[in-house]
């Protein structure tokens, strides 16, 4: 009898120890992990701009302060309220904030070109014009989590004659998605005042990205031009005005290829919204006034969303539709 006794205790004693192995294998294995995939973010206020950083790495710097161009270009190209750079996980930069040859594109910018407001034609895009830019106003907030950092601020689109046309409220959030990090930018246009605000129809105006001087043809930095690939499946010569879901523009740059790819939010008006993608610049642009004429009226808001993927290598198309998934949700044609 003592003998059985012994030999069940024994039995139920193993038992105990393997489960306790099991568990450290699986705290050991845990530990191990989260390092491996974790993605360590972090939110600096500056006096003239905020970073966002991941692992240390600066992915985007928004600018609070106005920025002149240099080199002696004239003063009407300085601008605020703008993102450069944007950098890839590696830190390589992918944007150009004044580029050669079209100074008014910078970094990753939204605004509109074919505008009437009060009887006045305004370009708040082409700042060459005259007639318009767009300027930081203020830092409304700002948010830190283990998962998301993010901040909002508040933007004018001016008249150089009526002072701000469109004030606009747009909040940037930089995610980790397990070990990608992307970037998810909420627009909201109001308009204040008691005239309704006309967006005329236009080939491009909206949502930009202006690529890396290594992808301009203009600039002594030139390395190769700027490569295409939509949802759709198309290439930089057939992707321009198609209707893509989500565009990536990418090359080489300095240490190895990298680029971004833009994700249209299925709320946006005129969704799936046509991209204007140039056939020399590196730039694109979702554009929805390209279908025809859009308004703001008195008190409206106009509201977009875009999702950023910064990436390292050639876009690897199954990660960037997952990545649509997560953020188109299940939206289908």
């Amino acid at each position: 009898m003592s003998e059985g006794l012994n030999t069940e205790l024994k039995y139920k004693f193993d038992i105990l120890v393997c489960i306790a192995l099991a568990c450290l294998i699986c705290c050991v294995c845990n530990h191990h992990e989260i390092p491996r995939s974790g993605v360590q973010l972090r939110l600096d206020v500056h006096e003239g701009s905020i970073d966002m950083l991941a692992n240390d790495t600066l992915i985007l710097r928004y600018h609070l302060k106005e920025i002149q161009p240099g080199n002696d270009l004239p003063g009407y190209y300085a601008r605020s309220g703008h993102v450069h750079p944007l950098r890839t996980p590696d830190g390589q930069v992918l944007t150009d904030g004044f580029p050669e040859g079209h100074t008014h594109q910078h970094g990753l910018f939204m605004t509109w070109v074919n505008v009437r407001f009060k009887d006045e034609k305004i370009d708040f895009w082409n700042q060459q014009n005259g007639t318009g830019t767009v300027r930081h106003h203020s830092l409304v907030g700002e948010q830190r989590s283990v998962d998301t950092i993010g901040f909002t601020v508040k933007l004018e689109h001016v008249s150089l004659d009526q002072g701000a046309v469109i004030v606009e409220d747009r909040r940037y959030q930089l995610i980790r998605l397990d070990s990608l990090i992307v970037l998810d930018i909420t627009s909201n246009q109001m308009n204040p005042g008691s005239d309704s605000i006309y967006l005329d129809q236009y080939h491009y105006g909206g949502m930009a990205f202006r690529g890396s001087a290594f992808w301009n043809l203009e600039d002594d930095s030139f390395a190769d031009s700027m490569k295409v690939v939509t949802s759709q499946g198309f290439n930089r010569m057939d992707a321009n005005h198609s209707r893509p879901y989500w565009t990536a523009a990418y090359g080489q740059l300095p240490s190895s290829i990298g680029g971004v790819v833009m994700f249209c939010h299925p709320s946006n008006f005129r969704f799936p919204q046509p991209v204007r993608v140039h056939p020399e610049m590196p730039y694109f642009v979702y554009t929805p006034v390209y279908l025809g004429p859009m308004y703001i009226e008195p008190g409206a808001v106009f509201q977009s969303r875009y999702r950023i993927f910064p990436f390292d290598g050639p876009p690897d198309i199954p990660m960037i539709e997952s990545i649509w998934k997560n953020y188109g949700g299940s939206f289908e044609d």
